[in-house]
Parts: C-alpha cells; structure tokens; sequence
C-alpha cells in the first residue's frame, strides 16, 4: 500500500512540476498595440476612467510614437485636466517620459497649483516644436 501510495505522489508530483514548467515557459502576452488614433479616442470622456488611464500610460509606454504624432500632446495636455485623478496621474507621467522631464505636476495638488504646472509644460511643448520642428528632446529642463 505504502508503494502505491509512493507512486501516486511521484507521479502526481511530476504532473504538476510538468504543468509549471510549461506555464513558466510560455512567452508574456502582449497586448494588442493600440495606434494613436485609437489612444486619443480611448481619452475621450466617453470612457471610464480607468480606460482613459490605461491609453495615457499606453503613450508613455512608446514615447518616440507619441512625439511623432502632434495630436498626442494635445490629447495629453488635455488628461492633465481630467476630473479623475487616476487619469491626471497617468498622463502627467507619460508626459514627463514623453519630454524627458519633470515639471512637478502631481495628480493630486490644488488645482491652481497643477494649473502651474500644465502652463510650464504647455510652455517647454512649444518652444520645443519651435525650436526643433519635432523629434526627441535632448535635455532635462531645469524650470
């Protein structure tokens, strides 16, 4: 009896050290890649928030896309004012990776106090385009 119960551990034991190693093996999924259209709709106030948090940290995720598309700040610029404060929070971050920068916007700050913040941001966005017409910012702004 002792025996058979041995080999049913054993073999019961394999099976599930089986089943992990497989599990273990499998590549992440990933989810479907969103173009940009399709972010800036998922800002819209249409969508729960926590949609609207997930297309925001969605552009940070691929910053040098988000810089390519001139729309996405705007959209961005716009979440910063957004009544949820999930959804400030993930575009302020995805706006600080996307300029390489931290204007010390911060979700949860009195609004007169995020409103300075989305001024400086708004004002380094355009100088930038100005002064570069696009592509990658190359330095932390020390504002």
């Amino acid at each position: 009896m002792q025996r058979i119960a041995a080999y049913v551990l054993i073999v019961c034991g394999c099976a599930a050290l089986a089943t992990l190693t497989c599990r273990a093996a499998r590549p992440p999924r990933s989810a479907p890649v969103k173009s940009p259209q399709q972010l800036r709709a998922a800002l819209s106030q249409d969508n729960p928030p926590q949609v609207r948090a997930a297309a925001a940290a969605a552009f940070a995720a691929d910053p040098e896309t988000a810089l390519r598309d001139p729309q996405t700040m705007s959209a961005l610029l716009a979440a910063l004012e957004d009544p949820d404060p999930l959804v400030r929070g993930r575009a302020g971050a995805a706006v600080a990776t996307i300029l390489n920068a931290d204007f010390y916007y911060r979700a949860d700050d009195p609004p007169e106090r995020r409103q300075q913040a989305i001024e400086k941001i708004r004002t380094h966005w355009e100088a930038w385009i100005r002064i570069t017409g696009g592509g990658t910012p190359a330095t932390n702004p020390q504002q």
